[in-house]
């Protein structure tokens, strides 16, 4: 089974859509209220092999609880596409119904290797395979590690960023030395 969460009115083909509003073809649910809720989505244990959440995350209070039951219906090795708005752009900041923003490392705290010296109750692992920064052709040519600092000190060079994310399971051990930094590439748009 593949999940298109969050999926608004997009619809792919073989995917099934999930989202807190009902357009009538998809599955109901709210992915902001997991933790401490009970509640689960509606899926067996380890029943999914891929999701993708477009633009959605940036959106939720409860990022960890919706990773937390993603790794629970997630089969081994499953892979998770996310996309945002990259934390410096103005899409990012501007939108008055994000509540959080995204860089180069924040998804590997959807990782257990992070968790090493803190417990906040989560048990989900995703290593984060890739990054993928979106960012203008002017900006074409330039060194890598430039372009990195750059993304971190300017508003505006990076203005999306994708990552994907695989299901670690069993989960890893809560250790500073397991933590594995995502390799970073550039799209120029």
């Amino acid at each position: 089974m593949k999940l298109n969460l969050g999926c608004g009115k997009s619809r792919f083909p073989g995917w099934v859509s999930v989202d807190q509003i009902d357009y009538g073809d998809n599955t109901v649910f709210d992915l902001d209220k997991l933790t401490n809720s009970g509640r689960k989505m509606p899926f067996e244990n380890d029943s999914c092999s891929e999701f993708i959440l477009s633009h959605v995350i940036e959106h939720l209070h409860d990022t960890l609880g919706l990773f937390d039951e993603l790794y629970r219906i997630a089969k081994p090795g499953a892979i998770c596409h996310v996309a945002v708005p990259f934390a410096f752009s103005d899409e990012s900041i501007e939108d008055q119904t994000h509540v959080r923003q995204f860089t180069f490392n924040s998804f590997c705290f959807f990782s257990q290797p992070v968790y090493c010296n803190a417990d906040y109750g989560y048990r989900g692992d995703w290593h984060c395979e890739k990054i993928n920064v979106f960012v203008s052709k002017k900006y074409e040519g330039m060194q890598h590690a430039a372009l990195v600092e750059l993304c971190k000190t300017q508003r505006n060079i990076g203005l999306n960023i994708t990552a994907d994310l695989i299901a670690v399971k069993p989960a890893r051990a809560q250790k500073v030395e397991l933590v594995r930094v995502p390799r970073i590439d550039f799209q120029f748009v």
